[in-house]
């Protein structure tokens, strides 16, 4: 898939999203969150798009997309036709420089110091702890399968991978499941 195209496929989503929640509460307003994150992110993946940085494109459009699935998952928006297909976003040739291998690197230990940034906040008995929980188990697996795109010299995948899971740990820390116990500044709060 090019990068036109996910933009367009991301785009149809986030038109497509409804939030779960009856207006004025505050799972609606967490929903509404979702959708201004995604939709902030898949304008400045565009923008870095048509300046030529496809690398920042690749970053932003996996960060949106996220976003977008952790909403879904974690049942504050609504996607009339939800397809996991942009999960793999897609893949382009943004070679090997000192740049991209520095982001990526940069990219990895954002996610696992945020990882180990966060602490679950709702009490163990409350049924929001399986979202937290979820939450963590999505980003680690972004996690593990980044660091064995970086071991298989495929950058392009492993900043996927590391902006998508940090997508999934802030929209946690925006809908109030985690606390930080860490760096704050890794986080959009």
């Amino acid at each position: 898939m090019s990068p036109e195209t996910f933009a367009e496929f991301l785009e149809m989503e986030v038109v497509a999203v409804c939030c779960s929640a009856p207006q004025g509460t505050v799972l609606y307003h967490a929903g509404k969150t979702v959708c201004s994150m995604v939709a902030a992110y898949l304008r400045d993946g565009k923008s870095f798009y048509y300046k030529g940085d496809v690398m920042n494109t690749l970053a932003a459009f996996a960060y949106a997309t996220g976003w977008l699935e952790a909403g879904y998952a974690l049942g504050l928006i609504t996607l009339p036709s939800y397809s996991s297909v942009h999960r793999n976003g897609f893949t382009v040739d943004v070679g090997t420089s000192d740049r991209l291998l520095e982001k990526v690197s940069r990219y990895h230990r954002l996610l696992e110091q945020g990882i180990h940034s966060l602490e679950i906040a709702p009490d163990p008995a409350s049924e929001l702890v399986s979202g937290a929980e979820k939450v963590l188990e999505i980003a680690g697996s972004a996690l593990i399968r980044g660091i064995e795109y970086e071991g298989e010299h495929r950058p392009d995948r492993a900043l996927w991978c590391f902006s998508y899971g940090h997508g999934w740990l802030d929209a946690g820390v925006r809908t109030g499941l985690f606390r930080i116990i860490g760096d704050r500044t890794l986080f959009t709060v």
